[in-house]
């Protein structure tokens, strides 16, 4: 069998090669986090491989199976990226556009098959298997389409990008252009040369290496929720606080929001049962109540879904199971429940972080707890002698994104050598 070597069946190859590496980078980075339309992504990467793979071995051997394979996958890797973003915007696979591409998609099955669609052509010298007729028109306008779709997505990923990776935001934004509009349109244009197939290919290959890139160095662009959480609180029965969290700074302190929680859970007593959900509507979000055998928890959000309600299902039977054995001796030492933060961390990482004054102000994502380094821990440890005023410290210091800032240790310093020089006058 003679092997057909041209530029473009090479570029093609490129492509597929990349996409496998994209989707290695996907499921490495983001295997401990179970969100659908992670899975749906890395499909979306897998078939965007085959489609290229397949194209680049119809020019190579001059197989029309191989352009009819093609057609195939161009409709499996569509279906896949409009799954995985509308699992994003609205938690469902379903949406009008997904119908569009289904209808669209049959008939680019049925033409494929059907005799006079794929034929042999030489393109400026080349030998290559190309689509025509309607099946050529078909195939074009779903992959304009879904890369369309593609756009949108990373335009609203770049809107809502907290400000903390707002560079990430940006690479993960222009890779996402390189591929959509700049690669489609001159890929578009193959018609008048193959070679834009392989310009299409380079600025497409650009595209992919940004995007793995973006990727590597902030996983979370892949999942930035359309929604806010504010607070979260969790009481014993009896309705004394044991663990509170800000997403953002709020003027209500914590007794009066325990109250505000206690009061709604007394009203709601007959409709809320132990292990059951509570959704309260608020002026400008929402209260989600979930009670279990030795505890309530509150969480305040913009907007509920069913992703945030069983990650508030999943923290709080971790928290009880944790703190079982505290809770049953009505321990209500806040100090206690402080590795609690690890579990906000655990099922609330793709969530928006704090600290911000408003609703209005940038959001961050929460970072993973890096240990504090061993001068910053010493210097601590000498400024606050007590044990218990020390790990308060280490407490508001793990919460806090910025750190404590080097005027602190500063004014200490100040301060430490002006009662110096005060009590050795005294004692003169």
């Amino acid at each position: 069998m003679e092997i057909n070597w041209i530029p473009t069946a090479i570029s093609d190859f490129i492509v597929s090669f990349i996409c496998i590496i994209g989707t290695i980078i996907i499921l490495k980075k983001s295997k401990i986090r179970h969100l659908k339309s992670i899975f749906f992504f890395k499909l979306t990467l897998l078939f965007m491989s085959f489609y290229s793979l397949s194209n680049g071995l119809a020019d190579l051997f001059m197989y029309e199976l191989y352009k009819q394979f093609h057609g195939i996958f161009l409709f499996m890797l569509s279906v896949f990226l409009i799954i995985g973003i509308n699992y994003i915007r609205k938690e469902t696979f379903l949406s009008y556009l997904l119908l569009i591409v289904f209808g669209f998609g049959f008939l680019l099955i049925s033409l494929s098959f059907t005799p006079g669609n794929i034929q042999s052509a030489i393109e400026s010298g080349f030998h290559r298997i190309i689509w025509k007729n309607e099946l050529s028109i078909v195939g074009t306008l779903i992959e304009i389409i879904t890369t369309s779709y593609l756009f949108y997505y990373g335009l609203k990923t770049l809107q809502n990008v907290p400000i903390l990776i707002r560079k990430d935001g940006l690479l993960f934004f222009f890779s996402i252009f390189t591929i959509f509009p700049l690669s489609i349109i001159v890929y578009l244009f193959f018609n008048i040369s193959p070679y834009n197939i392989i310009i299409s290919n380079f600025f497409f290959s650009i595209g992919m290496l940004i995007f793995i890139i973006s990727i590597s160095r902030e996983p979370k662009l892949l999942y930035i929720l359309p929604f806010t959480l504010y607070r979260i609180l969790v009481k014993d029965r009896e309705g004394y606080p044991l663990f509170d969290h800000d997403w953002a700074e709020s003027n209500i302190n914590e007794t009066l929001f325990t109250g505000f929680i206690n009061s709604v859970q007394i009203m709601s007593e007959e409709v809320m049962k132990v292990g059951g959900l509570l959704d309260i509507n608020l002026s400008e979000g929402i209260l989600v109540l979930h009670e279990l055998d030795y505890i309530t928890i509150g969480l305040v959000a913009s907007k509920s879904s069913r992703l945030l309600k069983d990650s508030l299902v999943n923290f709080s039977n971790e928290f009880q199971d944790r703190f079982q054995r505290e809770l049953k001796q009505s321990d209500r030492d806040k100090n206690t429940y402080f590795s609690a933060y690890e579990l906000i961390d655990k099922y609330f990482s793709n969530f928006p972080y704090k600290f911000v004054k408003s609703r209005r102000d940038p959001l961050f994502l929460i970072n993973k707890q890096k240990q504090i380094p061993i001068a910053l821990d010493n210097k601590l440890k000498e400024i606050f002698k007590d044990e218990k005023d020390y790990n308060i410290k280490i407490q508001e210091l793990l919460k806090n994104p910025y750190g404590i800032s080097t005027s602190f240790f500063d004014l200490y310093d100040e301060l430490k050598e002006k009662y110096k020089l005060k009590l050795g006058e005294d004692n003169k």
